[in-house]
């Protein structure tokens, strides 16, 4: 329980200061190139090790052919955050399933879990900095809403686009699009 606090905790502070340095002279970097499928099945061998025996992670990586140009560090940052979310959200004998797939002239990630899904009377407010759609922290222990904050501009500075969908009772996705 204490590795497990000690980590819950230093999420937050590595939360807090990306989230003050967003705004930075260094928040706009040149991209790398990046294997996406490998980077895609690094973030389920991490979360495969801090996620319930009784919840399901599911895969569909297909092997793309071409490198992506992107900034690896902060795609890795928004995928480990979804998939994170995910696994918090869903309940006892759910799922989780990280999809990468080309779309027309795009490379996509979809983030789908089984969970409680999100009341539409947050859907305009996610993304928000310090907002959470579970304030009475049914699920998981307390984060700071940045989280999703953080996600929504790094996929900015990245040109990339981030949205979900999401039917109360049915889940949620999260679909995070990068130029190809």
């Amino acid at each position: 329980m204490l590795h497990a606090e000690t980590e819950r905790l230093s999420r937050i502070v590595n939360d807090l200061v990306t989230a003050s340095s967003l705004g930075g002279d260094d928040a706009r970097r040149p991209p790398g190139e990046c294997d996406v499928t490998a980077l895609a099945a690094r973030v389920l061998e991490r979360a495969a090790e801090r996620c319930p025996s009784n919840l399901q992670l599911r895969k569909r990586l297909p092997e793309l052919p071409e490198r992506v140009a992107v900034d690896e560090e902060r795609l890795e940052q928004i995928l480990d955050a979804l998939v994170d979310n995910a696994i918090r959200f869903s309940p006892e004998g759910g799922e989780v399933e990280l999809v990468l797939e080309r779309f027309n002239d795009a490379i996509r990630f979809g983030v789908r879990d089984t969970g409680t899904g999100i009341e539409p009377r947050h859907h305009s407010h996610i993304g928000e900095k310090f907002y959470r759609a579970d304030p009475e922290l049914r699920h998981g222990p307390a984060g700071l809403g940045l989280g999703l904050y953080i996600c929504h501009q790094l996929a900015a500075l990245m040109n990339a686009r981030l949205w979900f969908e999401s039917t109360p009772g049915s889940g949620s996705t999260f679909f995070l699009e990068l130029p190809a």
